[in-house]
């Protein structure tokens, strides 16, 4: 397909005033920009962003996380500023908390806190996405497909939304590890540390950053002990051993609240992770079969990545988490099938069985969270009206009020 060219000045303008009209309409212009050849990959790119970031913004939750930490910005907000510094030196997550702060003060709303955040999750991972583009030497006319399979695959959208700084902070590593693979390293290391403040959930990927210089046998070896050690919970073992070492207090209150059994009430031999991690695991394995010899590297990240899932078996909240938010590891494999493997025929089939089994997770995930039974963990978007969500305008969207507790 050849493509068409539309300068940059007139996208902005025309995706700025479709969004004003309607901001789903928006969405889809850009996603149809990026199929027609349209350059411009970044531009559509936010875009197609700010409307996730829109629907984040009407989301209610009474529930579920999204709930508390609503109260608990609000709650920080009404501190004095001695209070509020105090608070901080105490904070497991500076950045995120800085930033809703001064967000909520600025706007008068907390709800735009989940405009930000519902948008950097996407958009990140977009800018993600495009450094692997380069890495991969891929066909930029793919991305929209790539795209579209982030937002209706890949990324567990309920889930995002409702514990945004992990899926912020995961997309932050995704970007860092992009520019890692990239040799960029300076901006690498300052992307993963800056996720840090976000969350530390980046700390579970940080091994798929020895992908590159790591042995094959020496990753087969930690892939088979790592399933050998499944019933052992390495989490409450580090919160004991950093406390009793008395050192690096912040992290040793996260290990003491993540090494608790029964969080969220997601449990790891529940159908679906069993499920969900037998699929990852499968996707991994087709790499290997496939595509090993184009990209080594990628092959070891996600053998890694299958490592840290059962090191963190034991633990309910790592694992199950972890396996919410596997859409680095979909990407780079799915990516990678879809830019090196030779065979027509063959990447078709991979291709469109990934995106078939990760939307299955995705709409079975979504079927249990959507809703507004306030007795429920459920969560609601627009009062989960697809007349709302495609035919507002953007007034309507900023309008929108959500309880607040």
């Amino acid at each position: 397909m050849s493509g068409i060219y539309i300068n940059k000045r007139d996208t902005i303008i025309l995706l700025s005033v479709l969004l004003l009209i309607n901001p789903f309409i928006a969405c889809l212009s850009s996603i149809l920009f990026l199929k027609m050849g349209n350059q411009h990959i970044r531009v559509c790119a936010f875009f197609i962003a700010i409307f996730i970031g829109l629907l984040a913004f009407t989301q209610y939750s009474p529930n579920g996380d999204i709930s508390r930490t609503y109260h608990m910005i609000n709650s920080v907000t009404d501190f004095s500023l001695g209070s509020f510094l105090i608070y901080l030196a105490t904070d497991k997550y500076l950045i995120y908390t800085i930033l809703n702060v001064v967000i909520t003060n600025v706007t008068g709303n907390v709800q735009y806190t989940s405009l930000l955040w519902g948008f950097l999750v996407y958009y990140v991972c977009f800018c993600a996405i495009i450094n692997f583009m380069k890495y991969f030497g891929c066909d930029k006319r793919k991305i929209y497909f790539i795209f579209l399979a982030t937002v209706f695959c890949f990324i567990v959208f309920a889930e995002a939304m409702e514990t945004m700084k992990q899926a912020v902070a995961t997309s932050m590593a995704f970007l860092s590890f992009s520019y890692y693979l990239l040799g960029r390293r300076v901006k690498s290391i300052i992307i993963f540390i800056l996720s840090l403040g976000v969350h530390f959930s980046p700390l579970f990927l940080l091994p798929l950053f020895l992908a590159k210089t790591l042995k094959p046998v020496y990753i087969y070896v930690l892939l088979l002990g790592s399933f050998l050690m499944r019933s052992i919970n390495l989490m409450e073992i580090s919160a004991q051993i950093i406390n009793w070492l008395g050192i690096f207090p912040t992290l040793a209150l996260v290990a003491d609240t993540y090494s608790e059994q029964n969080y969220n009430n997601f449990f790891s031999d529940a159908p679906y992770f069993q499920l969900t991690f037998w699929i990852v695991c499968f996707i991994v394995l087709l790499n290997h079969i496939f595509v090993k010899k184009s990209n080594d590297t990628i092959d070891k990240a996600g053998i890694l990545f299958i490592v840290m899932l059962n090191l963190n078996y034991s633990n309910n909240h790592n694992f199950t988490r972890l396996l919410l938010f596997s859409f680095p590891v979909y990407l780079m494999i799915f990516m990678n099938i879809l830019c090196h493997l030779k065979n027509i025929i063959t990447r078709r089939i991979l291709t469109q069985f990934i995106v078939f089994i990760t939307f299955f997770l995705q709409f079975w995930f979504s079927l249990e969270r959507f809703g507004t039974d306030a007795s429920k963990y459920q969560t609601s978007f627009m009062d989960n009206s697809l007349l709302k969500i495609t035919l507002s305008p953007l007034y309507f969207y900023l309008d929108y009020k959500v309880p607040v507790n």
